[in-house]
């Protein structure tokens, strides 16, 4: 049943009704949302399972998950905006913007831009416990949200603004996404979704209160509207830098595994459709786990909200149905974020 086909809006959501049905049953998947964008357009928001397994609440549209990762994404927006606005340079050292090095005993930090940090080639491990290099940064690709963190702290920094402040004003706000916060707030309560264990079993409140790369609480239907918005910026308004941005993050920088690449702030899979951008969100064990795709040049999009740890094997089965197609990055995403 690809998505590119041009089924009825209500036979898809039957269709799918009945396929994530069975999948949730068969991996024990407490709940999903899911966004489709077709057309460069949101075609449908449905919810499917639990919210919390105990007081059995369902999931909705309306629900909200804690994004890990997929929040990247938008940190990356964020960042090639300051640099196009001049800001930001993406090859000048990071720590040219700093009052001290990153880490004082090595030089090669010297060598950590936002390219670098943005392609996962910054040499900084992804754990933020211990500030060192794994290598010389640009020699290899070594997925690293602590990179992402010193990134962060760069742009809290030039901007003057708490990050959550300033991700709200220049991404969430513009870009129409009401419904997510870097920070928890007080009106998600009657919506938020609960993570689970493998078990089934709702884990605790995190309830964020210090923004960060890995800190977004979002919506499928947000979350999409993020993907069609820096993807597919409207031509109404003629801003040429919107298109800039847009071409910049997915421009592959670097190879990763055979024909997958990361961009600017995104996974690149080439096929014979051209390029499908990727990311995830939550790695083993995580009590959400999170999955987008999206193609520009067919017009399509998916985001894949769970509040299951066990919910990251609802991603290729799903894909593939709904696409009509494998890809390759399964099988590395399988092998590097859930070893």
């Amino acid at each position: 049943m690809p998505i590119k086909g041009k089924q009825h809006i209500d036979e898809l959501k039957e269709a799918l009704t009945a396929k994530v049905s069975s999948l949730l049953k068969t991996a024990d998947i407490t709940g999903v949302s899911i966004a489709i964008v077709r057309d460069r357009k949101i075609a449908l928001t449905m919810g499917f399972g639990l919210r919390n397994s105990l007081t059995r609440e369902p999931i909705t549209p309306q629900s909200l998950f804690e994004a890990y990762s997929l929040t990247k994404p938008l940190v990356a927006y964020r960042a090639l905006n300051l640099c196009q606005k001049g800001s930001l340079d993406l090859d000048r050292p990071l720590d040219d913007y700093m009052s001290m090095p990153y880490i004082y005993n090595d030089r090669r930090t010297e060598l950590i831009t936002v390219r670098r940090i943005l392609s996962h080639t910054s040499g900084l491990p992804d754990e933020e416990t211990e500030r060192y290099l794994m290598f010389t940064p640009g020699e290899q690709w070594s997925y690293s949200t602590q990179g992402y963190c010193y990134l962060q702290q760069v742009i809290d920094r030039i901007t003057g603004e708490r990050f959550d402040e300033t991700m709200r004003r220049q991404v969430l706000d513009p870009l129409a996404m009401a419904s997510s916060s870097f920070v928890w707030e007080d009106r998600f309560e009657a919506v938020m979704a609960q993570g689970h264990n493998g078990h089934g079993i709702p884990q605790s409140d995190r309830q964020i209160r210090v923004a960060d790369a890995d800190s977004l609480l979002t919506t499928a239907s947000d979350y999409a509207t993020f993907v069609v918005e820096s993807l597919w910026p409207d031509q109404a308004d003629g801003d040429e830098s919107s298109y800039q941005l847009s071409r910049l993050m997915i421009q592959p920088q670097v190879t990763v595994d055979g024909n997958l690449y990361w961009g600017l702030g995104w996974g690149i899979e080439e096929t014979a459709d051209g390029p499908f951008l990727w990311h995830i969100g939550g790695g083993a064990g995580a009590p959400f786990q999170n999955f987008v795709l999206a193609s520009k040049r067919l017009g399509f999009g998916i985001v894949i909200l769970t509040n299951s740890a066990n919910g990251g094997t609802l991603f290729e089965p799903l894909i593939r149905w709904i696409i009509g197609r494998d890809f390759a990055l399964f099988k590395f995403v399988q092998g590097y974020f859930y070893r």
